[in-house]
């Protein structure tokens, strides 16, 4: 489903302006909490880096995280929910089954880490100006109701 977002921002010597995007709430999420993170790119990075953290490992990995950094010119929403899964010598394995987590992290690797949420989604739209900022939407994702015709 598309999510309308009806952003405000404040200019930086005053006035308001405001700006709507849509976004895409991918169809593998599950139902339950999904979060948000909507700012500048430089604030959406630093929180992605918190939920994920970045362990490259190989040059590809390099190479990936540093094209995956945005600038302030940038509104960037990320998309997250809570989920088991590891990191794993730089790739983030999300959503693993509790068998195959405990697997991993008893394999004795030093390389592995328990990831508790995971990123779903990440777009980003250039904006005309530098932004500042972050802000947190919750939603509830839930199975689409059948309509009983009466």
């Amino acid at each position: 489903q598309r999510l309308k977002l009806n952003l405000e921002f404040s200019a930086y010597r005053g006035g308001r302006f405001r700006r709507s995007v849509e976004v895409q709430v991918p169809a593998s999420v599950p139902f339950g909490r999904y979060s948000l993170l909507v700012g500048d790119g430089s604030s959406i990075d630093a929180a992605r880096f918190s939920l994920e953290k970045p362990n490259p490992t190989n040059f590809s990995q390099a190479m990936r995280f540093l094209r995956s950094l945005h600038s302030r010119n940038e509104l960037v929403v990320l998309g997250f929910y809570g989920g088991d899964g590891i990191r794993q010598g730089g790739d983030v394995l999300p959503d693993l089954p509790a068998s195959i987590k405990s697997i991993w992290q008893t394999s004795g690797t030093s390389s592995v880490a328990a990831v508790n949420k995971t990123v779903a989604h990440e777009e980003a739209f250039d904006f005309a100006r530098p932004l500042t900022g972050l802000i947190r939407i919750d939603l509830t994702v839930e199975a689409e109701r059948s309509r009983d015709p009466e």
